[in-house]
């Protein structure tokens, strides 16, 4: 049995886009058998292995969704610790600005008094 998939068949095949990925496999799987050609008497389907090919699609889908889900999981924390690395980087920042203008205060002050002696 030969499958074709023509030009027309793909505007079909668009709309699986935004389906998950057992749905989506689901669906192709309907899609395929329903354009087949019929089979004569003399050939036969081999539905044990055609269920066998779709079970290990299914529990290669429901994979990708563990992964997909790791991989969000992943990205929450690397985006937490950024943002917290952002925080403390601008915390830093704003006191280094404070210690400037304290130490220049300090030092107009000092300036002054020639007895003390302020190292930079």
């Amino acid at each position: 049995m030969t499958s074709e998939i023509r030009v027309k068949d793909l505007g079909y095949f668009r709309g699986l886009l935004g389906q998950r990925p057992r749905q989506m496999t689901l669906t192709v799987a309907k899609a395929l058998s329903t354009r087949a050609r019929p089979y004569s008497a003399t050939q036969s389907a081999d539905f044990e292995s055609i269920e066998s090919a779709v079970r290990e699609i299914e529990r290669q889908s429901n994979s990708l969704e563990e992964i997909t889900t790791s991989a969000e999981t992943i990205k929450r924390g690397s985006e937490r610790i950024l943002d917290r690395a952002r925080i403390v980087r601008e915390g830093l920042a704003k006191q280094v600005i404070v210690l400037d203008e304290k130490l220049s205060d300090l030092r107009d002050l000092v300036g002054s008094d020639s007895n003390i002696a302020i190292a930079a």
